[in-house]
């Protein structure tokens, strides 16, 4: 098994190292480009360290971060602009799960409405109760 080395790479170098790949994959689009470079540069420090304190020992860490960043990317790319906007619009806000507005509830399925299809019945209830997101427990049998 060959040695493992420890990522040489800086947060600042190993960004500067991505940025030619990550910008080509705006290739075609690149009026989308300056509006990811900017969420890039201001997640990516905190995305290399944690990355670097679980897999920086890999002798492929830079490959593997470079297929993170660019996955990220792509995806970014792709998104409905309504929902870029949207995620543009909410920057330097409160997460939605912070927020006063929202109001959460946990159902155990089968003491609630007995089935997955139950629930669709009961999702008018909830909803005038003020419910804005639901988490639905549990959906697997316990061992």
């Amino acid at each position: 098994m060959p040695k493992q080395r420890p990522n040489p790479d800086t947060p600042d170098q190993a960004l500067r190292r991505l940025t030619p790949a990550v910008e080509a994959a705006f290739a075609g689009r690149e009026g989308d480009w300056p509006a990811f470079r900017e969420r890039l540069a201001a997640h990516f420090p905190r995305l290399h360290a944690e990355l670097s304190a679980l897999y920086g020992e890999r002798p492929d860490f830079a490959e593997r971060l470079e297929a993170i960043v660019l996955t990220a990317a792509r995806g970014w790319r792709d998104r409905p602009r309504a929902l870029r906007d949207r995620d543009a619009a909410a920057t330097g806000s409160r997460p939605w799960y912070l927020s006063h507005r929202e109001v959460g509830a946990v159902c155990y399925v089968d003491l609630y409405a007995g089935t997955l299809a139950g629930m669709a019945g009961r999702i008018d209830h909830l909803r005038d109760l003020g419910v804005t997101y639901l988490h639905l427990m549990p959906l697997l049998a316990a061992r």
